[in-house]
């Protein structure tokens, strides 16, 4: 008897250990709570297929609160949506954690001041059939209050494909860190890895560690020439930027993301960021520059060359195309036959018989020729002039690294 009663001891233990296990695999799962931390649950799986689907079935309390939220985290490489539905079927949100905007949430308010607890469905898929090798995502729900809370965390980790001009990929989200951190993984793939990070918050910093052991590789708050304030697009207010030559190729890293001055309050930061992790995030601009001196041309021979300085563009400055100016007035482009300009890194000239020279960008390329320094300027007149006096210029359109 005390041996049945033992062993039927045993069936329920198993029976119990089976129903609370979560289903991370195949099929619709409903309700695998993969954690609670009594503030908010956690539900985990992996989308194994373009056509597999997972469903959850989650109850919200509102009696102890007037606004809920259930957060996605796309944590693989696949992109994945989120369709919310009540209890009548009613298509509540539907939205998508992708490749350049992970992190996703919605608030859902009480229907009415005397609901006590709402039923939702949440059914997570693939998004627009893109799969990637790694099908796993994260669900949270719980206060909005608490949202950063759960949508931060090594957990939580957003896997980034590296950034390049050609391919894109770069990273926004509309979560800034405020009193929790944010993190991200990254596999190394050259010998430099650029890391910019352009915030609306001045006190944004991130370090990057070592995935196996959280070794620390770089912090950008002990750096001092990583704090961007100058040569960003205007919708930002400061970069983090940094050149790794260090990390290893093919190994991984996370980056983490955080305020260095938190607000200690619940209130939820929305502000964008916008991530790179690869090649430089580059951007287009245009700058006019002139000689401090005149030059003479003539018909017959080239002027003496005068210098243009261009140091006031940004140092990674790279040309795409150079057109001629003068700040002599009366002078028309019509009295040149050709004209020449020596960039500040070559030896040769470049000349041209149009009012421009197309120098030619190349995306991702290492071999762009750069902007910023002295320029050289030398020019001559057509047959019908004899000889031109001007003060020589030039309207650079380049490229340059955001925060330089």
């Amino acid at each position: 008897m005390k041996y049945m009663k033992k062993v039927m001891s045993i069936v329920v233990m198993l029976v119990l250990i089976l129903n609370f296990m979560p289903v991370l695999n195949g099929g619709a799962s409903q309700n695998t709570i993969l954690a609670s931390d009594g503030d908010y649950e956690t539900y985990a799986d992996v989308l194994e297929s373009i056509s597999d689907t997972k469903e959850f079935s989650v109850e919200i309390d509102y009696s102890n609160k007037n606004s809920a939220a259930i957060c996605l985290v796309r944590t693989g490489d696949t992109d994945v949506q989120m369709l919310i539905t009540d209890e009548t079927g009613n298509t509540v949100a539907k939205l998508p954690a992708v490749e350049t905007n992970a992190r996703r949430w919605v608030f859902l308010d009480a229907p009415t001041t005397d609901t006590q607890t709402v039923t939702y469905t949440v059914t997570v898929k693939v998004y627009n059939e893109k799969m990637g090798k790694d099908g796993s995502f994260r669900l949270m729900v719980g206060d909005k209050k608490d949202t950063e809370k759960m949508i931060s965390g090594k957990d939580n980790a957003v896997y980034l494909n590296l950034y390049t001009e050609e391919q894109g990929n770069q990273f926004f989200t509309y979560y800034t860190p405020d009193n929790y951190m944010s993190w991200y993984r990254f596999t190394a793939k050259e010998a430099e890895t650029v890391i910019t990070l352009l915030t609306k918050n001045q006190n944004i910093r991130f370090s990057v560690y070592g995935v196996d052991n959280l070794e620390e590789i770089y912090h950008s708050e002990k750096d001092a020439k990583a704090h961007k304030t100058k040569w960003i697009p205007s919708s930002y207010v400061a970069a983090e930027k940094t050149s790794l030559k260090t990390l290893t190729i093919g190994k991984d890293y996370y980056l983490v993301i955080y305020n260095a001055k938190p607000s200690g309050t619940d209130v939820f930061d929305t502000k964008t960021m916008n991530l790179t992790v690869g090649k430089p995030n580059m951007l287009s601009s245009s700058a006019t520059v002139y000689s401090t001196s005149s030059i003479t041309g003539r018909k017959t021979s080239y002027s003496t060359s005068a210098t243009i300085n261009a140091t006031s563009i940004p140092r990674t400055a790279v040309i795409d195309k150079v057109t001629f100016k003068t700040s002599t007035s009366g002078v028309r482009f019509s009295s040149i036959d050709y004209w020449k300009v020596k960039t500040p890194e070559e030896t040769t000239w470049r000349s041209s018989g149009t009012q421009y020279i197309n120098v030619g960008y190349r995306k991702d390329a290492s071999n762009n020729v750069k902007a910023n320094g002295n320029w050289l300027f030398s020019f001559k007149t057509t047959s019908s002039v004899s000889s031109l006096t001007l003060v020589p210029g030039i309207y650079i359109s380049y490229y340059y690294e955001i925060g330089d």
